[in-house]
């Protein structure tokens, strides 16, 4: 028997979800309308969180921390890693709640109290440039989510047809 991945946005939910080989294979073929490969820190990112590969987290760490990096932050290195661990585990695994106005699931955001005590700040009053370099580090790991969603699919699709 072999491991299942977790579901993937946007494939069917009647069975069950594929296994992480055939989601790694998706990861590493070429995309076939544009024939690029994924963007490394994106392949990295969904090896993490949809193929259970927990070798790739270090790598997504110091992709994020390259990254952020080169963006300048006024931030402590230290801080920027407690930051990117934070994150992580927020994207691995999500709360979600639904939205009042318009019935839909969203994903929580992490407190500022919660941040603050994972990060290790006294008090409860998250500092502004922490909390802007927090949501950019975010970003960053959601487009690089989303890069992958869009390759594992159009792969898959062009799997499915031939």
């Amino acid at each position: 028997m072999t491991t299942k991945s977790k579901q993937i946005d946007g494939m069917p939910f009647g069975g069950t979800a594929p296994d992480v080989n055939e989601v790694a294979g998706a990861l590493a073929m070429r995309h076939p309308e544009t024939q690029l490969k994924l963007d490394k820190h994106a392949y990295y990112l969904a090896r993490l969180l949809y193929a259970d590969d927990s070798s790739a987290r270090a790598r997504v760490k110091a992709g994020l921390l390259n990254v952020m990096l080169k963006a300048e932050l006024d931030v402590s290195n230290t801080c920027l890693l407690r930051m990117i661990n934070c994150a992580i585990i927020e994207i691995k695994s999500p709360i979600m709640r639904l939205n009042r106005n318009t019935g839909e699931q969203e994903i929580k955001p992490t407190s500022k109290v919660q941040l603050c005590k994972r990060l290790g700040i006294k008090g409860n009053k998250l500092p502004v440039k922490i909390s802007e370099a927090y949501n950019q580090v975010l970003e960053q790991l959601y487009l690089w989510n989303s890069e992958a969603i869009s390759h594992v699919r159009a792969t898959m699709r062009e799997d499915e047809a031939a």
